[in-house]
Formats: C-alpha cells, sequence, structure tokens
C-alpha cells in the first residue's frame, strides 16, 4: 500500500466513514474515485482491515502490514497480568491506544479497573513524550465527573500502560435516548460535563477531543470524560509539539475550525466541541451532515458553513427529543455562540457557558440573548412574578380572569388570549404556594376555589373550552388541598365541556387522568380504571403521567411486582432533576407505596431515604416537600421495628408542622396518624389513642365524615381502642360507624369495605362473637371486596370464615341464617394453616 502525498485528506475521509454502514462506505468510494482514484484505494483497504475496529477511531497513518499486526497482537492480549490485574474484554480502541477492562486478582480488594495500553507505532520519543503527558494530566485532575487515574506504567516489552478508574456506562447521547430524558434531565447532564472541561482548563489543560463517545454515563445519571490522550497542555513550560499527533487522532464530526486550519488551540477548541455535543443532545442529530463529503467537503462544512440553530434541526425530525419550541430563542442563541467560527467570538470559558445555563434555568437574562431592555424586561417579570403574596395574587388574578370573561362587549379572540393570560399567572401562582399549608388555610383556598367554580358555571355553555381549561387548573388546586369530593365533580363536568370543544388531546387526557386519580383517592377503583382506559384510547400519553397511573391501579389490584417493574426503569434518572420536580418526586413515591404494599419496607425505607437526599440537595429542611417524604418514611421504620427511631422522627415532624402549618393541617393529621400507629406499636397505647383521636378530628374538619383519609383514620383509632379491654364498647361502636359511613360512601361491593369488615369480624372473633362475625363475613359485598383484595387477604377472609363456621355450627345449630352461612362456608375452599 503506498501512502498519498495527501495524509490529511485521508486521515479526514477514514475518520469520517469509519461508522457508515458498508453500503454507504462503497458509495462514498465510488464516488471519491472518479475524482481522486489513488486516494479512494488507499481508504478502501484500510476500511476492509477495520472491518474489525467498526465503531472506533483507529490512526490512519499505519500502514497496511502494521495495521494488520496490530489486531492480530492485540487479540492476544485478552487474560494477560498487568501488575495485580488479568486484562479482560477490549472495550475500544483509539487511535493512539487500546483499553481493556480488567479485575483485580491479589485478592486484597475486589476491584475492577480499565487498562490503555499505547500502540507500539508510537512508542518513539514523542510517543512517550506523549504518554507522559497524559499521566501528568490524568493525575492533576481530581473531579467527580473526570475518570481518575489509578497507576501507569512501561511493561517490560515497552509498551506503556494507564490504570484507570472503570466507568460502567454508556455515551451520552445513548443514555439520554434510552431514557428518553427531557429538557431539564439533558441539560443537568451537559452541566457536569461542562463542569469536568471546566476543570481541566483550570489546570491549562484542553481536551481536544471531546465526544459523545468520550463521555460516558452510568446507572446513576453520573458522568465522567475519558480519553485525556491528545490533550494539550497551556502551561509556559511545556511546549513540545502536540499539534501533529492531535491532528491525525481527532474527530472530525466533533473538530473546531481551528484544528482543521491549524489555528492556535485555545480552551475556545473545547467549547466549541461543547457547543456541538449540546446541539445533538438537543435536537436529536449531529450539527454537520458529513455523510458522503470529501475531505475538502468536510472542512468547507467545518470551516465556512454557518450551522443552523438547534430548534430548526429538532422541528425537521418527526419525533424530536425535545420539542424545538423549548430550544427558540435563549437555548438556540447559546449553542449557535458556542458554534461561531472565530474562536474570540464564542464564550471565552467554560464557566461563563455553565453560568449562561443556569440563567436559562432560573429564567434570568442570558449574555447571548442580547441586551435590548425588553429582553431583559420580560424576564424579569417572569423570574419575579412568584414572590407575590399567595392571596393577593390569587384572588386578583381569578377575578381579573373572570372580568375578562364575561366583557361580552369585548371581541371573543381577544377575550380568550386574556383569559388565557389569566390563567397561566393562576397555575404560576399556586404552583409557588406551599401546598400543605394551603391545607392548612382550608377556609381561605377553599372558599377562593368555590368562588371560582360558581363563575365557572357561566361558561360552560358559552365557552366549553376555556370552561376545560379553568376546571383542570381548579382541580390541580383541589388535589394538592386533599379536596377528592370536588375535583370529581368539577372534573366530571370538564369532560363534558371538552367533548363540546376542540381542544388539544393531551388537554382531555390530562381530564381524565386527574379523574382517575381523584377517584383512587376516594377508593372507586372501577371508575379510575375505565377513565384510564378512556384516556389511553385517544393515543400515547405523555410520562410520568401514563406510568404513575398504571403503577397506581396495579397496587390497588396487588399487583404490586408489576408496578414495580414498570417504575424502576424509570428510577435511574430522576436525581438528574430538579428537587422540586413534581413528576420525579411522585415516581419514587409511587415505588415506595409498591415496595410498603409489597410487604418490602426495608427497600421502601431505602428509596425515601433517597428522594430525602435528593431533596437536601436544593431545598431547605422545612420545605413542604421534604416534611411530607419524612412523615412518609416514619412508616416504614415502625413496620421494621425501629419504633423509637419512628416516634422520635413522628414527634419531630408535628413539632415543626404545628408551628408552620396550624393544628388543623392535613400534614398533622397525617404525621398525628403515624405517630399513634407507631405509640400503638410500641404499646403505649393511651397516647396513641389521644394522637388518634386528634387526627380523626382533623380529617373530619378539612375533608369530610366520609373521606377514605378520615375512614382510615376511624379505622387505626378503632384497632387501637380494641387491644384496650376497658374500652371494648367504644372500639364496637367506632366501627360499627366506620361501617356505616364506608357503606354509603363507597358502595356495598367496594374492597376497602371489605377490608374493614374481615377486621371487624375479626375483632368479633376475638370478643366471642361468632355469630354476627360470620354473618358479616359471608355477605355478598364482603365477598365481591374481597376479591379485589390481595391474595393475604383473601386468605384471611377464608380462614376467619371458618372458624365462625366451625364456633357458630356447634354454638347455634338452629338459627336458619346461620345454618346457610355454615352452608356457604363449607362449599368455599378450605383455610389455610
Amino acid at each position: 500500500m503506498v501512502m498519498t502525498d495527501s495524509f490529511g485528506q485521508l486521515q479526514a475521509l477514514f475518520a469520517a466513514y469509519v461508522d457508515w454502514d458498508r453500503a454507504d462506505q462503497q458509495a462514498a468510494l465510488q464516488a471519491l474515485a472518479k475524482t481522486d482514484p489513488a486516494l479512494a484505494n488507499e481508504l478502501a483497504e484500510l476500511l476492509d482491515l477495520d472491518l474489525e475496529l467498526r465503531g472506533q477511531t483507529v490512526a490512519p497513518g499505519q500502514g497496511l502490514a502494521s495495521l494488520a499486526a496490530l489486531i492480530d497482537a492485540e487479540h492476544s492480549l485478552t487474560g494477560r497480568i498487568i501488575q495485580s490485574f488479568r486484562l479482560c474484554e477490549r472495550l475500544g480502541q483509539g487511535g493512539m491506544g487500546t483499553v481493556y477492562r480488567a479485575e483485580r486478582i491479589d485478592g486484597v480488594v475486589k476491584q475492577e479497573v480499565a487498562v490503555k495500553l499505547m500502540h507500539r507505532e508510537h512508542m518513539d520519543a514523542d510517543g512517550l513524550r506523549r504518554f507522559r503527558m497524559e499521566c501528568e494530566t490524568l493525575s492533576s485532575l481530581r473531579h467527580p465527573n473526570i475518570a481518575h487515574l489509578i497507576d501507569a506504567c512501561i511493561l517490560e516489552d515497552g509498551i506503556p500502560c494507564l490504570i484507570m478508574e472503570y466507568v460502567p456506562g454508556v455515551p451520552l447521547t445513548e443514555f439520554c435516548a434510552r431514557h428518553q430524558l427531557g429538557l431539564p434531565e439533558r441539560l443537568r447532564l451537559f452541566a457536569q460535563v461542562c463542569a469536568a472541561v471546566e476543570e481541566a482548563h483550570r489546570n491549562l489543560i484542553v481536551h481536544r477531543d471531546l465526544k459523545p463517545s468520550n463521555i460516558l454515563v452510568d446507572d446513576q445519571g453520573m458522568v465522567k470524560l475519558l480519553d485525556f490522550g491528545i490533550a494539550k497542555s497551556l502551561s509556559e513550560h511545556d511546549r513540545f509539539e502536540q499539534t501533529a499527533t492531535a491532528l491525525r487522532f481527532f474527530s472530525p464530526q466533533y473538530a473546531a475550525p481551528e484544528q482543521l486550519t491549524g489555528d492556535k488551540i485555545t480552551v475556545a477548541c473545547d467549547i466549541h466541541a461543547l457547543g456541538l455535543i449540546a446541539f445533538e443532545l438537543l435536537s436529536g442529530e449531529a450539527a454537520f451532515q458529513l455523510q458522503g463529503l470529501t475531505a475538502a467537503g468536510i472542512e468547507r462544512q467545518i470551516v465556512s458553513v454557518p450551522v443552523r440553530a438547534p430548534s430548526s434541526a429538532s422541528s425537521s425530525r418527526q419525533a424530536p427529543p425535545v420539542s424545538p419550541k423549548l430550544l427558540r430563542d435563549d437555548l438556540d442563541n447559546i449553542v449557535l455562540k458556542c458554534l461561531r467560527k472565530d474562536p474570540v467570538e464564542r464564550y471565552r470559558s467554560v464557566q461563563l457557558l455553565i453560568d449562561e445555563l443556569d440563567h436559562f434555568e432560573h429564567g434570568r437574562p442570558i449574555q447571548a440573548g442580547g441586551g435590548q431592555w425588553w429582553y431583559r424586561t420580560r424576564k424579569f417579570v417572569l423570574r419575579n412574578r412568584l414572590p407575590v403574596a399567595m392571596t393577593a395574587l390569587v384572588c386578583a388574578v381569578i377575578a381579573f380572569a373572570f372580568i375578562v370573561l364575561v366583557r361580552q362587549n369585548q371581541a371573543l379572540e381577544l377575550q380568550r388570549d386574556r383569559s388565557d393570560q389569566a390563567l397561566l399567572l393562576m397555575k404560576d401562582a399556586f404552583a409557588g404556594a406551599d401546598p400543605i399549608r394551603a391545607a392548612g388555610a382550608q377556609t381561605n383556598a377553599g372558599a377562593i376555589l368555590d368562588a371560582a367554580r360558581t363563575k365557572l358555571d357561566d361558561l360552560y355553555d358559552t365557552q366549553p373550552d376555556l370552561y376545560a381549561n379553568i376546571a383542570l387548573t381548579i382541580a390541580e388546586i383541589d388535589s394538592e388541598l386533599g379536596r377528592a369530593n370536588q375535583m370529581v365533580d368539577v372534573l366530571a363536568r370538564a369532560r363534558q365541556a371538552a367533548r363540546r370543544s376542540n381542544v388539544d388531546t393531551e388537554l382531555v387526557q390530562q381530564i381524565l387522568i386527574l379523574h382517575a386519580d381523584a377517584n383512587l383517592d376516594l377508593a372507586n377503583v372501577s371508575d379510575a380504571k375505565d377513565l384510564f382506559d378512556e384516556a389511553l384510547r385517544l393515543g400515547p400519553m405523555a410520562e410520568p403521567m401514563a406510568t404513575l397511573m398504571r403503577a397506581r391501579l396495579l397496587n390497588m389490584q396487588g399487583d404490586y411486582d408489576q408496578a414495580i417493574a414498570l417504575l424502576l426503569p424509570k428510577i435511574p434518572t430522576l436525581g438528574l432533576r430538579k428537587p422540586t420536580d413534581a413528576g420525579a418526586r411522585r415516581t419514587w413515591m409511587q415505588l415506595a407505596e409498591s415496595y410498603r404494599l409489597q410487604g418490602d419496607n426495608a427497600r421502601c425505607l431505602a428509596v425515601l431515604d433517597d428522594v430525602l437526599s435528593w431533596q437536601q440537595q436544593g431545598l431547605p429542611a422545612d420545605h413542604p416537600l421534604m416534611l411530607r417524604t419524612r412523615i412518609r418514611r416514619t412508616v416504614p421504620l415502625r413496620k421494621l421495628g425501629r419504633l423509637d427511631e419512628a416516634i422520635a422522627e413522628s414527634e419531630a415532624i408535628l413539632e415543626r408542622v404545628v408551628v408552620l402549618y396550624g393544628e388543623n393541617g392535613l400534614a398533622t393529621a397525617s404525621t398525628l396518624t403515624n405517630l399513634a400507629n407507631a405509640l400503638s406499636a410500641a404499646g403505649r397505647n393511651a397516647e396513641s389513642l389521644r394522637a388518634s383521636e386528634r387526627a380523626i378530628r382533623i380529617w373530619q374538619s378539612v375533608q369530610g365524615a366520609d373521606h377514605p383519609n378520615t375512614l382510615r383514620a376511624m379505622f387505626n383509632f378503632a384497632l387501637a381502642l380494641a387491644q384496650d379491654s376497658d374500652r371494648a364498647a367504644e372500639a364496637d361502636a367506632v366501627f360499627q360507624e366506620l361501617l356505616a359511613l364506608s357503606e354509603k360512601r363507597l358502595g356495598e361491593n367496594n374492597e376497602l369495605l371489605a377490608y374493614y369488615r374481615i377486621f371487624y369480624a375479626q375483632y368479633l372473633l376475638g370478643r366471642e362473637r361468632a355469630g354476627p362475625a360470620l354473618l358479616l363475613l359471608m355477605r355478598p359485598g364482603t365477598r365481591a371486596g374481597a376479591a379485589k383484595l390481595d391474595a393475604k387477604e383473601q386468605q384471611r377472609l377464608r380462614n376467619l370464615s371458618h372458624a365462625a363456621a366451625n364456633a357458630v355450627c356447634a354454638e347455634s345449630p338452629g338459627n336458619p341464617d346461620l345454618v346457610n352461612a355454615c352452608r356457604a362456608v363449607e362449599e368455599a375452599p378450605a383455610p389455610s394453616h
């Protein structure tokens, strides 16, 4: 193989074509042969030999024979012992070396590492200097997002070797695609990449080969930057020539113009590469389409052709990873500033880029957005609207919204525009409010919402689309206040209004899912399932809305394993989101609830601990979201037998919620209920009963006497009373009141009612009242409701029925009702022992 004089062209073409499909390679080679047959022949030979290394970057400066020898030699390295490590499979190969996964074999500790062996072809004086340079580079960088150096040595046969941290991850772009990440998660990963690059720059090191394959993400969402093999030192004392080597091994797809033109390399080179990576993360495709281009065409694209905006590239895709609407303006400007052809026009440092992204995240003006007064004013208004007092803002916004809506002398389009603006302001006001505190201020918030409902009815016939939008918002607020009854009413009318108007499918699905959620809160499982099925028939749903509803329904049906299997794949990326992200929090909480219902309280507690650690990263200790997590955490603590911890934590939380949110807040009721259960488990029955009575009064006051939360509190109170023989009459009275309210509210065949009946029957049996227990257990509604419970409770029903029948049939043979009940039990399956 005779090398052409145009080595730079050969290198660029090889690096560009090596990842293509074979058919595309052949087509490109045929086109190249028409203009430069010699170059085409040399490139074809290199590509043929490189088939085994498809997908890797290989230095094209090797001769044909030496490349073949290299392949054969490196296949034989698997199993070789280097220091205390045995080489396992090859992880990848680049132009300067090959990387293997290796395992420690000396038995001291169990350890996996990555071992990089330099190619023999580069073992000249310059190659050894580059090796020392990479060692010095890695040893000087200590950062959580940079794979760190463990050791370095030169083997007996003269091959330089680096032993580095092993990163069991996937490339950045693949991770985002695999987990279908949204914009916030993608930006958080990119921020980690920027932090790693900024650390290198602080140490006067330019990476020069940033690309997704050099950026791995592990299962926990932690980014690791790899491969400083062609990094360039910016220090004054280290000026040996690296540029020629870098030009041979960098990836053209992610190259800066100055890398191709041979101009001075500065930090701007890495900033350009970060812009290309950001472009691909946001739009789903590469900024430069180099496929089929000659070397001259590749150079012209990178050096001269302006890059289109990420939003434009995203718009051309059928299923873009991020909506183009979210990219326009600020993110487009940030990325395009990174990709300026002139290095001096890019961000002067990675830290400035990080600051720009932070400004975007928090709604502040960005440098790349220009200095127009209107732009900065708009950003200022958007950023500062939430600190306005909640009650004043809500009242003002609702008044404004409905004044606009009832003005008959205005054109319909103007009326709708202003109403939509008012609706958005109302959403923002409540989104920034403290939902638990609002629950404590039930009178004010409830009165506002009830007044809004009255005026909302005026829109039902005239503007059903606006009715559906505003009703959904009111229902969302009701949900935060725990007003499931009101939610069901307003959402039922919202569904009808949506059917009569031309609203988006997504809005209809949101109404249906929230309606289903409200029904689950009220223990109406069958109605919730029907609503969810209706939403599914309308088409694909946004996440995590669909997954959370599926998981909740599975839990209600007792299929906890399926719910957990559905939720677990969503967990690895949740830590990338803000601690206030509702979707992430609900996904984690639903997983914890699934483990709790399954009986795996250790895993439930572990999940809640993860949530708490995530929230602590950006929330104050008394934030309502953290208090909610702590309240839930006391349940698995109690069930794991850590009663002292559960009681101490519940008492600490209670002190905070009473001070912050009042005696009658929902948070206070939840905490009291959990405290009562922990005290009861610890045998402190008198204290438990006092806490239960306080909780019931709050539930009754805030949510009503027959709300499922109130019924659950009554159930716990009855169980606690049943443990005190002196208060048996009170326990019986509470049980009977509970069943009466549950029958009226939930219906005869409801599973929650069946659950309460089973435990009341167990109590009756313990009081030697087998007859009433048997009649209660054999009621058709009890059997129908129990069929929806999990296997454990169904078996409890069978066991209790047989025990009651055995006692009754011997004691009351002449009672026809009891005889029929005994006969029904005899025909049922035998109990389990």
